[in-house]
């Protein structure tokens, strides 16, 4: 027999049971308190109490359906919101992109306060602002991402400071990266980043100093680094006292051509060229330089005799050299030996084709009255690669 009929039978005997208990004897059940009295039978009383828990169940239910309506309605307007938010900013984000910045920026600021990542909407938002020239907008959305996510306090400023350095502000630039360095020693973007402000106030014994932190050292190509340094170490030839700071260059970086010609260059510049006619000498002795003989025979100094003395001893050995012969045509011009100067010049012209061969040629054959001879070789001087 199944379940259903065994239940059937149970609850049919149980109501024939209670049935003859109530014909039997229905009971008798008062209630009373104060002057109000109940008086009914037991089996009254128990349906009595049955229908009030079902009346107190559905009251519950109901109230339950209720709450529950008013979340779910509730809920719908809160995610309706998020979904906006999420889209505005996914536009926003867009827009900047494209560089229309003033509705970025609108938008981003507007669905921040729904955004899941609001760090990011005024992150971004700033840098709209920034586009646009906006500083005090820029700054606030700058202010806000900290507030929001204190832990951000560090990538917030090192953008500030890059907008700070776009704008022209070196100083400020420089100073909130000066504090993000002693917080993160090797940061890259910090390093970088201050390494252009050495270059833009001057600063280039610090910008040395930080050309060797191992986070420069790590990031950049050998061959970038080498000519970052070398150009720092101009810079501060052409700027500060050049004696003291040639004494200051490594002695690997004293053979750098560039940085010779840097040297020597002051040195003019200082009423000094016999001292830099000694040092480019030395230089070509320890290794021989094409932008070194040439800037020799550019030298102008006391003695040019002297001069084309060393470079006819150079000569003998590096005779087919268009760069020497070049050199010693300009110092034999310059010394009135003009058919020597013609001579050397157009032998450099027989190995290369030299514009600044041709442009010397055509100044002397211009100043010696062969104009046409000399026209033809100004006019080669002048033509491009």
């Amino acid at each position: 027999m199944s379940r259903l009929w065994i239940t059937i039978v149970v609850v049919i005997a149980l109501g024939a049971a209670a049935g003859m208990l109530l014909v039997k004897d229905p009971g008798y059940v008062l209630v009373s308190y104060g002057d109000v009295a109940l008086e009914t039978s037991v089996w009254m009383a128990a349906l009595l109490l049955v229908a009030g828990y079902l009346v107190v169940r559905c009251l519950v239910v109901l109230i339950r359906g209720t709450r529950n309506g008013v979340k779910s309605v509730t809920g719908w307007g809160t995610k309706r919101r998020l979904g906006r938010a999420h889209q505005e900013t996914g536009k926003g984000l867009l827009l900047w992109a494209e560089g229309d910045w003033r509705e970025s920026e609108r938008l981003l600021s507007a669905s921040a306060g729904d955004s899941d990542f609001p760090l990011l909407n005024h992150l971004f938002a700033a840098r709209s602002a920034h586009a646009l020239g906006h500083s005090e907008s820029r700054d606030r959305h700058l202010d806000l991402a900290v507030a929001l996510e204190p832990g951000a306090e560090f990538a917030v400023s090192l953008m500030k400071s890059e907008f700070l350095l776009e704008t022209g502000d070196v100083a400020q630039a420089a100073r909130i990266l000066q504090s993000l360095r002693s917080r993160a020693p090797r940061h890259p973007k910090v390093l970088l980043d201050l390494v252009e402000c050495c270059t833009r106030s001057g600063d280039y014994a610090l910008q040395l100093e930080l050309l060797k932190t191992p986070g420069l050292t790590a990031l950049l190509p050998e061959a970038e680094l080498n000519n970052r340094i070398q150009a720092a170490w101009s810079k501060r030839l052409s700027a500060e006292p050049v004696a003291t700071v040639w004494a200051s260059v490594p002695k690997d970086l004293q053979k750098s051509p560039e940085l010779v010609e840097a040297y020597v260059d002051r040195l003019v510049a200082t009423q000094a060229p016999g001292l830099a006619e000694d040092v480019l000498r030395g230089a070509l002795k320890q290794a021989w330089s094409s932008s070194l003989i040439v800037r020799y025979g550019q030298l102008i100094t006391s003695d040019t005799a002297a001069q084309i003395q060393y470079a006819e001893q150079w000569l003998k050995k590096r005779g087919d050299d268009p760069d020497l012969l070049l050199a010693l045509g300009r110092l034999y011009a310059r010394n009135g030996e003009v058919e020597k100067a013609e001579n050397a010049l157009r032998a450099c012209l027989r190995l290369r084709a030299d514009k600044a061969a041709h442009a010397e040629l055509g100044r002397i054959l211009s100043a010696h009255g062969d104009v046409s001879r000399a026209a033809d070789h100004l006019l080669l001087a002048l033509q491009k690669d």
